[in-house]
């Protein structure tokens, strides 16, 4: 009896082992441009650095290079309502200028507006020590 429950075992280990299975591809969907936004603003000298280009698509290959966004118009503005104009030095990256003095305390947003006339802006970030 017991070599019939382990041969009933066995039989069963084997067929999960090598039952069905069928690789998965989900249907992704998106024609959708998304911004991508990298920089860092820190109490250093500047000037810094904001690069804007678009997300590559979930099909793309790994090694795809973004696009970048030109065009583009973006202020950086403090707490004291004080704006400073980004200059784009090349496609899809844009300098502050050198009177843009980051302090410690002080709370800064970003905000850009593309050259298709899509709006986005950061909250207020405090510029921590």
């Amino acid at each position: 009896m017991s070599r019939c429950i382990n041969l009933f075992i066995v039989a069963l280990l084997i067929l999960c082992a090598t039952g069905c299975s069928e690789i998965y591809y989900p249907k992704v969907t998106s024609d959708n441009d998304f911004l991508v936004v990298e920089g860092l603003i820190t109490n250093t000298n500047g000037p810094f650095v904001i690069k804007l280009s678009k997300a590559v698509k979930y099909s793309a290959d790994s090694v795809t290079n973004p696009d970048p966004v030109s065009k583009a118009s973006l202020t950086i503005t403090d707490n004291n309502n004080v704006s400073y104009a980004l200059t784009e030095t090349s496609p899809g990256k844009y300098t502050t200028p050198t009177s843009l003095v980051p302090l410690v305390g002080n709370s800064y947003k970003l905000h850009i507006k593309t050259a298709e006339g899509n709006i986005y802006e950061s909250d207020y970030q405090q510029l921590l020590q």
